[in-house]
């Protein structure tokens, strides 16, 4: 994979050029823009000119028109890029932002999703067929523990542990139990190793393990798969699987051992996915052929819901928002709902964005809002140093205000983040007064007075 990327000013991406595609004559690239209030409006795929400002040979397109609160008060979408659009709906929301009908002037109408007290999302369209009923039950903490159909037919059902780290998934095949897989993580909420349970015992060999880049929480570095836990990797879909991910994290390329791509990923930009075969060609059955659960973002997508975890919630890739209402309430916007990701942000907890994170006046002036600890300091210390040079609203600089906030310091970060380009991150290490540090020393420094 060889993905270009163009920002204005206000660092929101403007164009992604896909090179390899390109010379396939598979035309990818596409071309971004956004309202007064920097929110995504309009999306147009095909093949982008030299200066990076139109697009021709057109392949697909979709608008929104947000209102205050990032609700899709309208939605478009042309499918082929004809200019004609093939669905065109408005949305209609309650005070507290609920979805309560979908109205489709062209196009097929969807089902109008449903919610419980608490806010869940209890019925709505499934995720690939939206004129069908999908359903969702929850617990007592508002975790989602069970999925079926239209007809109350059992698709798959999760347990979680005291930390709501998912657990089990169960999948069931027209009711019927087929297999629950079992989840070990380590201490950053990231799977190492996935066993299979088949009529009530347990393999003890694994399935899945996994081994993640230490840059960030949802960078993956390599997948070993052993399809029928025979200790064979050498077989079949079977072997060591390694990941390309893109500056969201999208997965955007799978190769094996020896550098050959096996599968292809595209995305909309709410995370809806395309497979795609070695050559850019869309997979005949839509479904990965070695079973990659991580996709958009880095997160895992539930294959049987079409929901992807994104460890505290689940998000609706074709209504573009979470399935719940936040758990820290009103504490990063107005809406419980919204999920702003597009096309430049990442949000691996399900709670706020990174952006959002590294951005919020509180947590500029040292302040713990929603129990922020030294651990999750660190964290977002670690991943700020090393998205300094990248896409983020912020970066380890950002960080250094947090512990020791200075006004003018502030506004000069800001200014240079604010750039056509930023430097590398040991730069952001001398704004901070502390050059030569690693992100490790200085993530550790910053992080030790946190509250």
């Amino acid at each position: 994979a060889r993905i270009k990327y163009g920002h204005d000013y206000a660092s929101n991406r403007t164009w992604r050029e896909d090179v390899i595609a390109e010379n396939d004559s598979v035309d990818l690239d596409e071309l971004y823009t956004y309202d007064g209030l920097d929110r995504l409006a309009t999306v147009e795929r095909g093949e982008i000119n030299g200066t990076y400002t139109t697009i021709s040979s057109d392949t697909f397109g979709q608008t929104w028109d947000l209102d205050q609160l990032n609700n899709w008060d309208n939605f478009t979408e042309d499918d082929d890029g004809n200019g004609t659009d093939d669905l065109d709906q408005d949305r209609t929301h309650n005070d507290v932002n609920e979805i309560t009908a979908i109205t489709a002037t062209t196009g097929a109408n969807w089902v109008d999703p449903t919610h419980d007290a608490a806010g869940n999302t209890i019925t709505g369209p499934t995720p690939g067929d939206e004129t069908a009923t999908q359903k969702y039950t929850y617990d007592a903490w508002n975790r989602m523990t069970k999925v079926t159909d239209g007809s109350d037919t059992t698709i798959g059902e999760y347990a979680y542990d005291g930390r709501n780290y998912r657990i089990t998934k169960a999948i069931h095949d027209a009711g019927t139990l087929t297999h629950t897989d079992h989840f070990y993580y380590n201490e950053n909420w990231q799977a190492l190793e996935v066993r299979r349970e088949i009529s009530g015992t347990e393999d003890p060999d694994p399935r899945e393990q996994y081994v993640w880049h230490p840059d960030y929480i949802d960078s993956l570095a390599v997948r070993y798969f052993d399809a029928d836990t025979d200790g064979n990797l050498a077989e079949n879909s079977d072997g060591p699987h390694y990941y390309t991910q893109g500056a969201n994290y999208h997965v955007l390329a799978i190769t094996d051992d020896s550098g050959t791509v096996l599968e292809r990923y595209h995305y909309d930009p709410y995370g809806r996915l395309s497979v795609r075969d070695a050559d850019f060609t869309t997979d005949a059955d839509g479904a990965s052929d070695i079973d990659n659960p991580y996709t958009f973002t880095g997160r895992r997508l539930d294959e049987e819901s079409g929901l992807y975890s994104f460890r505290n919630r689940y998000y609706d890739m074709v209504s573009g928002r979470f399935t719940s209402r936040d758990p820290l309430d009103y504490e990063d916007g107005g809406s419980l709902y919204s999920a702003y990701l597009v096309p430049s942000n990442v949000d691996p907890s399900g709670l706020r964005s990174i952006n959002d994170i590294l951005d919020d006046a509180e947590l500029r002036n040292g302040h713990g809002p929603w129990g922020f600890s030294a651990a999750h300091c660190w964290a977002a210390c670690y991943f700020g140093a090393v998205f300094g040079a990248g896409n983020l609203a912020a970066g380890i600089a950002d960080i250094g205000e947090i512990i020791a906030p200075s006004n003018d310091s502030w506004r000069d970060i800001r200014a240079q983040h604010h750039g056509a380009a930023l430097g590398n991150v040991f730069a952001w290490w001398d704004l901070c007064g502390d050059p030569g540090s690693t992100p490790e020393d200085y993530c550790d420094a910053a992080c030790n007075t946190w509250p």
